[in-house]
């Protein structure tokens, strides 16, 4: 498993003068520095994304999304390959195998991104609403968390030489040696694993359905890991997707997958 180095180039022109062992810092980069090391760590480059259009644009005009009248079947796909249950499926990530037990609770650490491309750290605390935090944002502002009877600092460790060895890291505040790393690729994998598999194409898929971070929608989203070990993510607003004639978008090797709403179910084609 990979994630492709451009993402690096940036981030390693900034930083090429400062130890490896340490993060840069707030205080010790200028406001240009600390632009470039946000947007070069910020948008993972190596996940390649594809998303539908906003609920707002005319998405018979996308070349990602076709949307078929009902006299044009050709080409149309129309084998059921899975049908799924939507409410089962409803931020499944959220709760992954990384999971700790911090200030007496229990702790799921996971990740989600928004229909910008941008990824975020997901803590969900066990009895409470998942939090979301800016990855790009933590590198230079760690985040105070109340977790059960603690205080936990959370922020992200870059590794300069490999960018999936890079971690997301909890320490309690009153004591360091408590603390928790996640490297992205742990992190990545876990998510990867929550979703629930859809095989075709001769491709094996992860479907996941979620709240969108900081709003009142929702979107889809299939993720493959392709041969050379790269993600591919390809979102899907909800509220696009039809309910009375499938819609069909492409997804790796513009491979048509057809995509209808079905009372509280999604039923997916080939």
């Amino acid at each position: 498993m990979r994630v492709s180095a451009p993402i690096w180039s940036a981030l390693l022109a900034v930083c090429a003068a400062a130890p490896l062992a340490a993060a840069p810092t707030a205080e010790s980069l200028s406001a240009g520095a600390q632009a470039q090391l946000e947007q070069a760590f910020g948008r993972l480059q190596g996940l390649h994304f594809t998303a539908a259009p906003a609920a707002n644009q005319d998405v018979t005009d996308q070349s990602l999304v076709h949307m078929y009248s009902p006299s044009a079947t050709a080409g149309r796909p129309s084998t059921l390959v899975k049908e799924l249950d939507l409410s089962s499926l409803l931020g499944r990530h959220l709760k992954t195998s990384l999971t700790y037990t911090l200030g007496g609770a229990n702790v799921w650490v996971s990740g989600s991104f928004d229909r910008q491309q941008n990824a975020y750290v997901s803590i969900l605390i066990d009895g409470q609403a998942a939090q979301y935090f800016n990855v790009k944002d933590l590198l230079t502002a760690p985040k105070i968390l109340d977790i059960g009877t603690g205080k936990y600092r959370l922020s992200v460790s870059p590794d300069l030489t490999d960018q999936l060895q890079s971690e997301i890291v909890l320490t309690n505040a009153a004591n360091r040696r408590d603390q928790q790393r996640i490297t992205l690729q742990d992190m990545l994998t876990a998510v990867a694993a929550a979703g629930e598999q859809i095989d075709m194409g001769g491709q094996s898929y992860r479907f996941f359905y979620f709240d969108d971070v900081g709003a009142s929608s929702q979107s889809f989203a299939f993720i493959l890991t392709d041969a050379q070990g790269e993600f591919h993510v390809f979102l899907i607003p909800a509220e696009i997707v039809p309910s009375v004639h499938a819609a069909t978008f492409k997804l790796y090797n513009s491979l048509p997958v057809g995509l209808l709403r079905s009372g509280a179910n999604l039923r997916i084609l080939q």
